[in-house]
């Protein structure tokens, strides 16, 4: 499979506040290397996480991705599943950003295959949720839909009302494409 063209990017999230998270991934670019000196992989793979999230919600995902690729790799050898979702799902984003949806579309599968192979679901709304936006702006809507139609009812079942709105908003998108 080829990628995609360039397409706009569909309800992409940015931070509000870009240089605030700008300062936070330069302080834990510091911890990172105290944690790597000190030979504390968990704690490696937790701050480069966050810097790999914090760089594509920046909208640096060049470098988002191969902090994330690491970060994967250190989920990996730790055998820590839940971390390996999250990474999957950061890393399928950037990804994404970088218009290597095909990819990411990989990512996401694969983030999802662990989820229901661990039973581990916590991140599975925000997964379908990602993995909705990227079918859009690869162009085939009924898998977005179906997509979007999974991640509504966990969403509602979280009760929180900005992923309600924003999955319904995604859904009222559609009609419009």
């Amino acid at each position: 499979m080829t990628d995609t063209p360039h397409r706009p990017l569909f309800r992409r999230f940015l931070v509000e506040d870009r240089a605030a998270t700008l300062r936070e991934i330069a302080a834990d670019r510091e911890r990172l290397a105290d944690a790597q000196r000190a030979g504390d992989t968990a704690t490696e793979l937790a701050i480069r996480t966050g810097i790999g999230f914090g760089l594509y919600v920046t909208a640096n995902e060049t470098e988002a991705a191969p902090m994330l690729d690491a970060a994967l790799i250190l989920a990996r050898a730790l055998a820590d599943r839940s971390a390996e979702i999250e990474v999957l799902l950061h890393l399928a984003t950037a990804r994404q950003y970088l218009d290597q949806r095909d990819l990411a579309q990989s990512l996401f599968e694969q983030a999802l295959a662990l989820s229901a192979a661990h039973d581990i679901h916590t991140s599975e709304h925000f997964i379908l949720y990602h993995q909705g936006r990227c079918w859009v702006e690869q162009g085939q809507i009924g898998a977005a839909r179906r997509c979007f139609e999974r991640a509504l009812p966990l969403r509602l079942q979280l009760g929180i009302p900005r992923f309600i709105a924003s999955t319904q908003a995604a859904l009222a998108d559609l009609a419009d494409l």
